[in-house]
């Protein structure tokens, strides 16, 4: 079984999951995660830990007001702590559900360090993670392909694994923007784009193995065909972009560095056309 905790509260897409798993644990952060361990029962066969919450620009896991990243002392030090009442429990996975949690470098420091500390497989993400991942045991075995695990991280000095794109824009599917969008669609200049592209981790693309819910924006790149476009969608609330190379008719996805920023360029821009 697993033991739930997410960060209470913030948004649509974490609302839906809180109302799907049963049992979950609505935290505001590291103290009241600390207080949910307590209060499982070890008379429960517990076999994970799943922590819900966004990922920050930097890639780590935010749980409430909690950002996991080892790259802070005191998070290792309560991680350690938090052994010994993991074990009391059984529990024997750690999963860090997040956007893209085990793709950036802090990310996947965190996760080979929280490994290393725990002596439990930990788990990062390798793309979006979104509501319908969820039923109500728990995140769903059938999308346990975006995770990846500790044991599996790849040094950034090696070669990417071969499921991680770079984003290239002649790669993109070039099509006419014919059908109506209930979303704010952007056409913009090359030079607009590179300004929003920007805000976009471009070397760190994942594949979506499925369609996610409708963007909230979409940027549009006169291509070389007359009429013809690249699409470029704002997807998950704007903590990721979605493309779509000719190979991959879901999408990849890139994490952004500020979904806010993102978001507020491309209203901002839209607002002008």
């Amino acid at each position: 079984m697993t033991l739930s905790a997410i960060t209470r509260d913030v948004d649509g897409e974490l609302r839906v999951i809180q109302q799907v798993v049963d049992p979950i644990e609505r935290v505001t952060g590291r103290d009241e995660l600390e207080a949910a361990l307590a209060r499982a029962s070890k008379a429960q066969t517990w076999r994970a830990l799943d922590l819900i919450g966004h990922a920050t620009p930097e890639g780590v896991l935010q749980l409430g007001d909690w950002v996991i990243d080892t790259a802070d002392p005191e998070v290792v030090a309560w991680w350690r702590g938090a052994g010994c009442e993991l074990e009391r429990l059984g529990i024997d996975e750690l999963r860090l559900l997040g956007c893209s949690t085990a793709i950036s470098a802090r990310g996947r420091a965190t996760v080979a360090m929280l490994a290393d500390v725990l002596g439990l497989e930990v788990y990062g993400t390798r793309a979006g993670v979104f509501s319908a991942q969820f039923q109500r045991d728990g995140f769903s075995q059938v999308w346990r392909h975006v995770l990846l695990p500790a044991s599996q991280l790849w040094p950034r000095s090696e070669p990417p694994r071969s499921d991680q794109r770079a984003l290239e824009l002649a790669e993109l599917a070039a099509e006419p923007l014919e059908r109506e969008r209930t979303w704010p669609v952007v056409i913009a200049t090359r030079d607009e784009a590179e300004a929003l592209l920007a805000l976009v981790r471009s070397d760190e693309g994942a594949a979506f193995a499925c369609a996610v819910d409708p963007p909230v924006g979409e940027i549009a790149l006169p291509a070389d065909e007359p009429g013809a476009y690249r699409r470029i969608e704002l997807v998950l609330d704007g903590a990721m972009i979605r493309v779509f190379p000719r190979d991959r008719p879901h999408g990849i996805g890139f994490p952004v560095t500020d979904p806010a920023a993102m978001r507020a360029l491309v209203d901002r821009r839209s607002r002008r056309t």
